[in-house]
């Protein structure tokens, strides 16, 4: 007749511990997200060798040129400002694209904020009037940069 084995709570704890570490570990090597057992690969991503991103651009009118990514230029977490961008600024309307550069300039020149947690400071403009306002898309392959294309560009009012 068989006979179950004995298992005392310390001997399931010590095997359920060494299961978890077996996943952990294969999910993190695997590189797949196994939530709850390895959430630590959640915001990790393979990426291929091409990769675009958004680009800022401000040309002030004495010639300088301050340049930064659209977490710098909105008050929200870096992660979503990409897909802030490419929603406004991929679209065929261009009128959401005139409003959020004039908002983002306005923004920009009275009412700073605070980087805090995942918010990046806001780009630093001197007091000098704008010419204009470019949004690039920035294309790397194997992380050097390959090309630049600009999307939109904004030309205040007064610059004119």
């Amino acid at each position: 007749m068989l006979r179950a084995p004995d298992v005392t709570s310390s001997k399931a704890l010590v095997v359920l511990a060494g299961a978890f570490t077996v996943a952990s570990l294969a999910s993190t090597v695997a590189n797949r997200n196994f939530w709850p057992i390895a959430s630590n690969n959640m915001f990790n991503a393979k990426f291929d060798d091409r990769l675009s991103r958004f680009a800022v651009e401000f040309h002030l009118s004495d010639g300088t040129v301050v340049a930064c990514g659209p977490a710098n230029c909105i008050p929200i977490q870096f992660f979503r400002a990409g897909a802030v961008f490419a929603h406004i600024f991929m679209a065929d309307d261009d009128q959401p694209k005139q409003v959020l550069c004039q908002r983002i300039l306005r923004r920009l020149r009275s009412d700073r904020w605070r980087p805090f947690d995942e918010v990046r400071a806001p780009a630093n403009l001197p007091n000098v009037p704008l010419s204009k306002m470019e949004i690039w898309v920035e294309t790397t392959v194997r992380g050097k940069p390959q090309e630049r294309e600009v999307v939109y560009a904004y030309v205040p009012a007064n610059a004119l």
